[in-house]
């Protein structure tokens, strides 16, 4: 190991290996040794490398070594998103490792964020990953791949299509939530009303499907909507964010949440059509090469 080389190394040794961020750039120190790996994609977690790494875009899979943060219940530990912003900062900042930045790329979700004058992260096109799997065509090559029919694909389109006309509004405003909560957080300042959640999106979305129907707990759902909107409707000064979200993500099914759209297809195929798939994504690996993903990859230069 060449001097530079084992500064590096000591400079992250120390570092608790609990903690994500360090974790994660303690692997790409030793994997940018290997002259195999072509480029480095950090992406939100494991279920991403699995998806990028088998799409079509070359670069994303010729070659290419994932690092991400394995999942770990603590909440003071840094997850998702946040370890690949803290990933690339730390990378940015050290004198030594700044030299690779060029064959570093950044993955992250979309979420219901805006990114302006964006050179460094290459972002989904939809709310997250999941949402590759909700695209029409993409459908339609799923269903295929299940020897599932046009029609079958066809009455699940209509279905999804249903459940993301009567959560636009809720989506829009979990999105607008987050993003006053980190205003608040970012500028030391406060709100006149806090939002105090009573269901989990999982207690809500708990879908059942019989045939050509569905449902799911809107009882539950209305409930999180007026408390949302209580909440907007006392800091108004957040108005014109919301208004901005809810015409993006309305008549716009790509937007809506990840998550919750992609257990609505695995809950459809698995109640309708006896076809198990999971969140590790292992029975759509063979698909995935087929589908159709964009993603504008951000390359950034070296210094």
């Amino acid at each position: 190991m060449s001097q530079h080389d084992e500064k590096v190394a000591n400079l992250y040794r120390y570092g608790r290996y609990h903690d994500s961020s360090l974790a994660v750039v303690q692997k790409f120190n030793i994997l940018r040794l290997d002259r195999e790996n072509k480029e480095f994609v950090f992406v939100e977690g494991s279920s991403d490398a699995t998806f990028y790494k088998n799409t079509s875009i070359s670069i994303l899979a010729d070659k290419s070594a994932y690092l991400y943060a394995e999942y770990d219940p603590d909440p003071n530990i840094e997850k998702g998103k946040k370890v690949v912003y803290s990933a690339f900062d730390c990378i940015r900042k050290n004198e030594d490792l700044r030299y690779e930045l060029d064959k570093c790329i950044f993955v992250i979700d979309r979420d219901y964020e805006y990114y302006r004058n964006n050179r460094v992260y290459s972002i989904t096109e939809g709310h997250s990953m999941e949402c590759y799997f909700l695209e029409k065509d993409n459908i339609d090559v799923i269903f295929s791949y299940f020897n599932l029919t046009e029609r079958d694909a066809k009455s699940f389109w209509d279905l999804f299509i249903d459940f993301a006309n009567r959560c636009y509004e809720f989506f829009a405003l979990k999105g607008t939530w987050s993003y006053m909560r980190e205003e608040i957080r970012k500028n030391k300042s406060n709100l006149a009303k806090w939002y105090e959640k009573k269901h989990d999106n999982a207690q809500i979305f708990v879908f059942t499907f019989d045939g050509e129907s569905y449902s799911f707990n809107e009882d539950k759902l209305n409930e999180e909507i007026e408390l949302l909107r209580d909440v907007l409707q006392s800091n108004k000064n957040f108005m014109a964010y919301y208004q901005k979200l809810y015409a993006d993500i309305k008549d716009n099914p790509r937007m809506i949440r990840g998550h919750d759209a992609y257990e609505f297809l695995k809950q459809y195929l698995l109640q309708v059509h006896c076809i198990t798939i999971h969140n590790n994504l292992k029975e759509l690996i063979p698909v995935i090469k087929d589908m159709g993903v964009e993603l504008d990859i951000k390359q950034i230069e070296s210094d």
